[in-house]
């Protein structure tokens, strides 16, 4: 069963100082974490305190384009959130798709079978070692040449064979080769964000004036339409089989997206000082809740200043 946690967001009013963001959870109300900016001669940092600790930092250059996560816990830890190199270039919001990897994280089973197949691998990579035997004694015949076999110095392969403490020498060619081993490569998840489409509005009843038809619809759209600032969090695999109740959507051949996180934007649409959201921690079998929420405050303000990121990356 997907287990869920919820956290609501909201923001200080800018006119009462320095904006600051709190992240409660939303059974107990408490504030788990804090978000506070401050400003350095080459990064713009956002922090988040849970309590009076530093838990997770997001960087970012005054010139240029790079958003950075930095877990400052007992594991410290970089994140960085790229675009995607996958996404469909025919979508409005490509631009918008980001991407990052963790690492060691994944579903407990798929560790459970690669930590089984490793302990076969060590278990059967070489053959037995052959058991230890001596060589039958050899009868010396006494031939009348004593000194050819003085003068001819033992080899040490003689003398391995008469040594009756080793094994005698496998045959030269057996046929099986034994290769290196080599070190398994370390297990990874990647994670994309990707805005949520807005959903199709059904145009209006026909008006027997237009100025009315039109004035309708805008209003209609200005307000029963979504916050443009709603994402989800996918991961994403390649092939495998998910279970029905799992989101799955389809980003190139054979990659199966699994939703892990949910942002709805509950903002007002007149409200301008202020915001208020709903983040929703859907799977918590990906990586440490708190790394990624903090991950999706650094895409939340990635799409409150999506313009100028853009044409940072484009070099203007």
């Amino acid at each position: 069963m997907t287990s869920e946690t919820k956290f609501l967001l909201s923001t200080s009013d800018v006119l009462e100082g320095p904006q600051k963001t709190y992240i409660k959870c939303a059974k107990t109300g408490d504030v788990q974490w804090c978000k506070t900016r401050t400003l350095t001669l080459h990064e713009v940092i956002d922090e988040l305190h849970a309590g009076s600790e530093l838990a997770y930092s997001i960087h970012r250059p005054t010139r240029g384009w790079y958003i950075r996560i930095k877990s400052h816990g007992h594991v410290p830890l970089a994140i960085d959130l790229i675009p995607d190199p996958l996404v469909d270039t025919t979508r409005p919001d490509a631009d918008s798709a980001l991407m990052f990897t963790l690492p060691g994280t994944g579903k407990g089973k798929e560790r459970e079978s690669v930590g089984s197949s490793l302990a076969d691998q060590d278990e059967y990579s070489f053959p037995p070692t052959p058991p230890i035997r001596s060589p039958p004694p050899k009868k010396r015949k006494s031939d009348g040449k004593p000194s050819s076999l003085l003068s001819e110095p033992s080899s040490p392969t003689n003398a391995a064979h008469t040594d009756p403490l080793r094994s005698p020498d496998p045959p030269p060619s057996t046929g099986i080769k034994l290769q290196p081993r080599l070190q398994p490569p370390q297990p990874t998840t990647t994670l994309l964000f990707s805005p949520t489409p807005p959903p199709k509005i059904t145009s209006s009843p026909a008006f027997s004036r237009a100025f009315a038809s039109g004035l309708l619809r805008v209003v209609t759209n200005t307000i029963f339409s979504p916050p443009q600032r709603s994402f989800s969090l996918f991961a994403r695999s390649s092939g495998g089989i998910t279970l029905s109740t799992t989101p799955v959507l389809e980003s190139g051949p054979r990659l199966a997206l699994e939703k892990v996180l949910e942002y709805e934007d509950t903002t007002p649409v007149f409200s301008v000082s202020q915001m208020t959201g709903v983040v929703t921690v859907l799977n918590s079998g990906y990586g440490d809740s708190g790394l990624l929420v903090a991950c999706a405050m650094a895409y939340l303000d990635f799409l409150s200043e999506r313009e100028g990121y853009i044409a940072a990356a484009n070099g203007g």
